[in-house]
């Protein structure tokens, strides 16, 4: 019985860490299957506690749009994580054959790639839409 019990405080233990609803639902499961272990039900309703409600919490989150598995390239372009997100630098000039410029933003010298949907490099005012690795992804201010 005290299995489940351990199972479901180290799953929550690592949803602290991981910040997903997914262990959290694991952790719900493991405690009803502890509870139905202290109800000396079969093992395998023990089981099948354990496998079903993470799956029906999840059904459940989606269906209220709590839930989404997170595309992990989305963050380079999460204004909430990178405040550098949407402000604006300026380019001088482009390498046309390599498809970048260097800007100075935050007093430093960064190299600054187009978005994928920029076309026709020109120089001026643009904003920063994304982070990739030491680059800025960037677009120009005001329409192409």
């Amino acid at each position: 019985m005290w299995i489940w019990f351990v199972i479901a405080a180290f799953a929550l233990i690592l949803e602290l860490f991981s910040g997903t609803f997914v262990l959290l639902l694991i952790c719900l499961g493991a405690i009803a299957a502890g509870v139905a272990s202290w109800l000396q039900l079969d093992i395998i309703i023990q089981l099948a506690l354990l496998a079903i409600i993470p799956v029906i919490g999840i059904f459940v989150l989606k269906r209220m749009g709590k839930f989404h598995l997170r595309n992990p390239l989305a963050s380079e372009a999460d204004s909430n994580l990178n405040l550098d997100i949407g402000k604006s630098v300026f380019v001088e000039k482009w390498d046309d054959e390599r498809r970048l410029a260097l800007v100075k933003f935050r007093g430093a010298q960064w190299q600054a790639k187009p978005a994928d949907n920029y076309e026709k490099l020109i120089s001026g005012k643009h904003r920063i839409i994304a982070i990739r690795g030491i680059s800025l992804i960037i677009e120009p201010v005001g329409g192409r």
